[in-house]
């Protein structure tokens, strides 16, 4: 089946919006995007989230994409591959736990001491030196698994964020009994910039945010 769109860059849709007098005139209420009938005959649909958007070249396939809508999904991102787990996080941390032992050829349980998670750092030292393939394969599991040691051992909990992409998902965010994040994603992409996971800065890290461990 030909699709009745073509998918452009989020910047490119804006622009166009712009230009041609977009006018807002139906929001998606599964996914917060919001379709603009251009000036030029043209229609693009936005989302709240993502780097891309639909263009239809007229009303005829805008409107039976209103009636039928199938949205793509968003492109290599690992949150939305693992969506259904995440759901269900708490109940999903021995699936988490496997994952992640067969990517880095572990044997844990679950990561309960600080000597595994030196363990998992050091293995990830050596993981990220062979072009593997980080964050389709580990950068979600290992989260979930150092945010489930931390929630045993502090304060912090789990919650849950919405992203308004095409096809929504969620983001498992770490909080405090205050409600202060830990930035626990944006850490371990540091890490990984560097390539170097360090278990002293972690601690570190933890102190810096107020986190008593």
């Amino acid at each position: 089946m030909i699709s009745p769109f073509k998918t452009i860059g989020s910047i490119e849709a804006v622009q166009s919006i712009r230009k041609n007098n977009g006018q807002e005139i139906h929001e998606f209420l599964e996914n917060l995007a919001t379709g603009y009938e251009l000036n030029n005959g043209k229609f693009i649909v936005l989302p709240e989230n993502g780097d891309s958007a639909l263009f239809f070249e007229n009303r005829k396939d805008f409107d039976e994409f209103i009636k039928h809508p199938d949205f793509p999904a968003p492109y290599k991102q690992p949150f939305f591959d693992y969506r259904n787990n995440i759901k269900n996080i708490e109940e999903s941390i021995s699936f988490f736990m496997q994952t992640l032992n067969q990517e880095l050829h572990l044997k844990l349980q679950r990561i309960e001491t600080k000597d595994d998670l030196k363990l998992v750092f050091d293995t990830l030292n050596d993981y990220i030196k062979n072009d593997n393939d980080f964050y389709s394969k580990v950068f979600v599991p290992l989260g979930v698994m150092i945010g489930d040691y931390l929630t045993t051992k502090t304060d912090l909990k789990w919650e849950l964020s919405p992203v308004y992409t095409f096809q929504p998902y969620m983001i498992p965010i770490l909080r405090d009994i205050k409600k202060i994040e830990l930035p626990i994603w944006s850490i371990l992409e540091e890490y990984y910039d560097v390539k170097k996971f360090d278990l002293d800065n972690f601690v570190w890290k933890l102190r810096y945010n107020n986190i008593l461990w």
